[in-house]
C-alpha cells in the first residue's frame, strides 16, 4: 500500500439489509458470508482496507501494512459535522 505524503482521506462503508427488502434471508446470508474469514480477508486485500473480522483470512504481507500505525497516523479525518 502506497499513501501520499499528505496522507489519504479516510472512508468508511458498510452493508446492511433495506427495511422493505423483499429476500431478508437471501439478505442474512450474504451478509453472513460477508463476514466469513475467506470472504473477509478477500474483500479487505482488494479494498486496502483493514478486514472488518479479527479472523480475517489474508496474507501477512497485506495485512501488515493496512494494520501499521504509520498508515492509520496518515487519514485525514473528515469532519462532516
Amino acid at each position: 500500500m502506497v499513501l501520499s505524503e499528505r496522507g489519504a482521506i479516510f472512508t468508511s462503508f458498510g452493508a446492511g439489509i433495506p427495511k422493505k427488502g423483499l429476500n431478508r434471508d437471501a439478505a442474512y446470508f450474504y451478509l453472513n458470508e460477508m463476514l466469513e474469514p475467506q470472504a473477509a480477508g478477500k474483500i479487505g486485500e482488494l479494498t486496502s482496507y483493514p478486514p472488518s473480522t479479527t479472523n480475517a483470512e489474508m496474507p501477512d504481507e497485506i495485512r501488515r501494512p493496512l494494520r501499521s500505525r504509520r498508515s492509520r497516523s496518515t487519514f485525514n479525518f473528515v469532519d462532516y459535522g
